[in-house]
């Protein structure tokens, strides 16, 4: 009788630990919010609908600005150094309408603010400008596709 006892305790315990298991297999991962500081709207420009490319750079002396990037609140470049030579990111096609592209500085190096060039093009039109993001204050701007 204490054998078949063992033997029942023992299947339950694995039953449980299997349960377990596969419980935090199945758990959905979530991703961390990303926290930014206020947003400062610093222009917009619009461009016909295609494939976006964006490079961004920094166009006067690199003083070790590092940024990351966001569009409509998505991550798309996670803290890097603004270099004079361009940095391009594919943005894809984005649906028509207003987009937020944001520049949020970790690091404002030797010479505040992190001023990052900005450059769009769908392959036959080109849109430039500048945006200063601070520490405090996160540079935004609206894309609008056409």
């Amino acid at each position: 009788m204490k054998l078949k006892g063992a033997i029942l305790l023992t299947v339950l315990l694995l039953l449980a630990v299997a349960t377990i298991y596969f419980m935090m297999c199945n758990k959905k991962k979530t991703t961390a919010a990303i926290v930014l500081p206020p947003l400062h709207l610093q222009g917009s420009t619009q461009i016909s609908y295609g494939t976006i490319d964006c490079k961004i750079w920094d166009n006067e002396a690199e003083d070790g600005d590092t940024v990351k990037v966001l569009l409509d609140g998505a991550l798309i470049k996670d803290s890097f150094e603004l270099l004079n030579r361009p940095l391009e990111l594919h943005l894809g096609k984005l649906s028509k309408g207003k987009h937020l592209f944001v520049v949020a500085a970790v690091s404002e190096g030797m010479n505040a603010p992190a001023t990052a060039s900005i450059g769009l093009s769908n392959g036959t039109e080109s849109r430039e400008f500048i945006m200063d993001a601070t520490r405090d204050t996160a540079a935004s701007w609206t894309i609008i596709i056409q």
